[in-house]
């Protein structure tokens, strides 16, 4: 098996057309056509079918598909920490980060790590946890920053901070007039909240189900914390954030916790990376520097 094959496999999936992927290598759609034949010859098994005058990969395909974008991604990272020794710099990391997280644990990570290694580069994306779990099984990235979620598969955890998630308003709030707040006096208001696949919002919704009331009305679904302060400092509205962000100046300022037990939701906040495979020294180094946040966060 050729590595050129299955780079060429790979555009034909990507692309759906030996043409396109042909123009996209510099090569010939018949150069295209001998490599997936090579591939095909040696599995003895056909890697693609036309349904509907489209290319759709077989089961076989699908198998091939998987390992070659696991062995494209493994030669791209080591040719970076090849490239990296031989430049003199330090490595690159892909981080994912959940919104709260970037919030909080990203100026700790920045404040701790640039000084001692001031050649790391580091590629942030920004997203949900299921997705940045999803994202680094398939080792499209190096590490994750984000709570605890089941779904990541062959990948561990190792717990940074305990975390809460509490319910808060502008200081201004009505509620705050109030000798004491119920959970029944939060149905009077609208919410700014997560998208609906959030763990954090399922979890809120569960809280208001389970004693027979009505889940909070989002009439703002956003993931940004930065925006919280401008969305409800003005206005009515409620929203779900972690405990931490309020060390934020611009949201002890204008936003308070409403002080309720029951919506105050704990989760484990960590790193997660993968249980095999290789990790390159790099990210090793960001993993143990994250695993030693703790006595720094807010």
């Amino acid at each position: 098996m050729e590595l050129r094959d299955l780079k060429y496999f790979e555009q034909v999936v990507n692309l759906g057309h030996f043409g396109r992927a042909a123009e996209a290598v510099h090569r010939t759609q018949p150069a295209i056509s001998k490599s997936i034949q090579r591939l095909e010859a040696e599995f003895d098994a056909e890697l693609f079918v036309r349904e509907n005058g489209e290319l759709v990969l077989t089961a076989v395909g699908l198998a091939l598909m998987r390992h070659t974008q696991d062995i494209l991604r493994s030669i791209d990272s080591t040719h970076r920490d090849v490239a990296a020794v031989a430049t003199g710099s330090s490595g690159h990391v892909r981080l994912g980060v959940s919104a709260s997280a970037a919030e909080f644990l990203l100026p700790v990570l920045a404040q701790q790590l640039l000084p001692e290694f001031p050649d790391i580069s580091i590629e942030i994306e920004l997203g949900m946890n299921d997705y940045l779990a999803s994202a680094l099984a398939r080792r499209e990235l190096d590490l994750v920053i984000a709570p605890y979620t089941q779904t990541a598969q062959e990948c561990d955890f190792a717990r940074i901070a305990t975390d809460h998630v509490v319910v808060v308003a502008s200081r201004e709030h009505p509620l705050f007039a109030q000798a004491a707040i119920a959970l029944e006096d939060l149905q009077a208001y609208r919410w700014v909240l997560p998208s609906k696949s959030g763990a954090t919002r399922k979890w809120l919704e569960q809280v208001f189900e389970q004693r027979g009331l009505k889940r909070p009305v989002a009439q703002i679904e956003s993931n940004a914390i930065s925006l919280i302060p401008q969305l409800i400092s003005n206005t009515s509205l409620l929203s779900f954030i972690t405990r931490r962000n309020l060390h934020m100046e611009q949201l002890a300022r204008t936003v308070r916790e409403i002080e309720m037990p029951e919506t105050t939701m704990t989760r484990e906040f960590g790193v997660m990376y993968r249980s095999t495979g290789y990790i390159s020294p790099t990210v090793r180094t960001v993993l143990d520097m994250l695993r030693t946040s703790d006595s720094a966060l807010p």
